[in-house]
């Protein structure tokens, strides 16, 4: 764990940001979806947010894993990857990657894009089982 922390870097906490609010604006999408058209039997909306946090914790695991040096690879993708043939590398102007925006993750290594996810999928999913906890208080007590 000690090997964890010592990945965070201050040039990492940006891609982590960005990641964990496209993640809580998709989640609470997602449990706003739920909620308004897949909930048949008025369940709360607590359920909704449990399942996304415990989905967004199982996100995590594979990003851990990976940081912990085991590569975690689909089986059906080698027969994918050896069918398709290289092409030949075509040399381009300078001019026509000009206005081109980068990329944040460009610039991070594997272990970093690797905590990023990590980082942004814990924090996402304690946030949706946090609210999960309040709403079941707010229903319970008031």
């Amino acid at each position: 764990m000690k090997r964890l922390f010592d990945l965070y870097k201050p040039h990492v906490i940006r891609p982590i940001i960005y990641r964990l609010i496209a993640k809580l604006i998709i989640g609470l999408l997602l449990a706003l979806i739920w909620a308004r058209n897949f909930n048949a039997q008025n369940l709360p909306i607590s359920d909704a947010f449990f399942i996304l946090g415990m989905c967004f914790l199982a996100m995590a695991w594979p990003s851990y894993l990976k940081l912990d040096g085991v590569k975690v690879r689909a089986p059906f993708l080698s027969g994918i990857k050896a069918g398709l043939k290289k092409r030949k590398h075509v040399m381009k102007h300078m001019a026509d990657y000009a206005e081109d925006k980068t990329d944040p993750d460009d610039a991070l290594s594997e272990n970093e894009i690797s905590l990023a996810a990590l980082s942004s999928n814990i924090l996402t999913g304690s946030f949706f089982l946090l609210l999960t906890g309040l709403s079941w208080l707010w229903t319970k007590f008031i």
